[in-house]
């Protein structure tokens, strides 16, 4: 069994059936539905698009629902599949960069505040160790903690807002089959959630993930709300919570001396301020630069997602 051995970062589609959506609209029958997606995606980009206009593409696929089941292409298409086309479209309205861009430049200095904050305590706490959230040692270097790793990263490297919350599933059940396996290999039960967090919250403390409020806050606001429930839902609720102990981890809630903890934690906060002073440092990971990241866990991913842009 090598799952594990898949990369997790390629450049397979986190949107299911968006090359096929994407090659259909480009066929010569569709190109009235095409000019009218290419007007909105227009007509959007001159409004400079905020984080507050999510209602209008909400409304734009509402819309859109009877002249793309009406059209020969999909007019054979199950409501189960349809559900899949009406996501592509999502994707490629929110995969636009120059619309992507403008969503989150709109969102002001409370967010950007926020994602520094953030930025920096995942930073400081990169002295945490497995052994500290007591990880069992057998998954320490297990090839599925680099792979969940990877996955998180990506979410900087995408940008419609149901490829990031893929990229959380797809971490958080590579965690999940690693338990699994083990369980199965041991006799034991199955993974639960308890077994499951404290691997997740050190997934996510070592991909260092740049703007995680404020992609979390863009995905609650722009994903589709018919979409919302199931298994992705639950892992991005999964995110909040290990962002949630992050923010308040001390060495109380580890197996780590508190002494220890508080030192460590003071001599990396003066290497940060040394370097950034009260700036927080960048949200786009200028963090990172001259503080020493050299690991796979804490070095700037250079995957590369899948371009949506191209494609308008």
């Amino acid at each position: 069994n090598n799952w594990h051995q898949e990369d997790g970062s390629g450049g397979e589609e986190l949107v299911p059936g968006y090359n096929e959506f994407v090659a259909k609209l480009h066929d010569a029958s569709a190109q009235p539905l095409l000019g009218m997606i290419q007007s909105f995606v227009s007509a959007f980009l001159l409004k400079s698009p905020k984080i507050s206009d999510h209602s209008m593409v909400h409304n734009f696929l509402g819309a859109m629902e009877n002249p793309l089941r009406s059209h020969a292409l999909w007019r054979s298409v199950g409501d189960e599949d349809f559900a899949l086309v009406l996501d592509a479209l999502e994707a490629y309205i929110l995969g636009n960069e120059r619309v992507y861009d403008s969503i989150f430049n709109s969102m002001g200095d409370d967010w950007l505040s926020l994602d520094r904050t953030l930025n920096k305590r995942l930073w400081c706490l990169q002295f945490v160790q497995p052994g500290h959230l007591d990880i069992k040692r057998a998954h320490y270097s297990h090839p599925a903690m680099t792979m969940a790793r990877k996955n998180m990263k990506r979410m900087t490297q995408v940008r419609a807002p149901q490829e990031k919350m893929e990229c959380v599933f797809r971490a958080a059940r590579v965690i999940f089959r690693m338990l699994n396996e083990s369980a199965a290999a041991c006799r034991t039960e199955a993974a639960s959630a308890d077994d499951f967090l404290p691997i997740f919250i050190y997934t996510v403390l070592k991909a260092h993930t740049w703007r995680l409020h404020s992609t979390l806050e863009y995905i609650s606001l722009f994903r589709n709300p018919k979409t919302f429930g199931g298994e992705r839902q639950y892992y991005l609720v999964q995110l909040q919570t290990a962002l949630a102990f992050i923010a308040h981890m001390d060495g109380k809630s580890l197996t780590m001396d508190e002494a220890e903890f508080d030192l460590r934690l003071k001599e990396r906060e003066e290497q940060w301020d040394a370097k950034h002073g009260n700036d927080g440092g960048g949200a786009d990971g200028s963090m990172s630069e001259g503080l020493g990241f050299s690991s796979d866990a804490d070095a700037k991913p250079n995957d590369s997602g899948s371009d949506l842009t191209s494609q308008l």
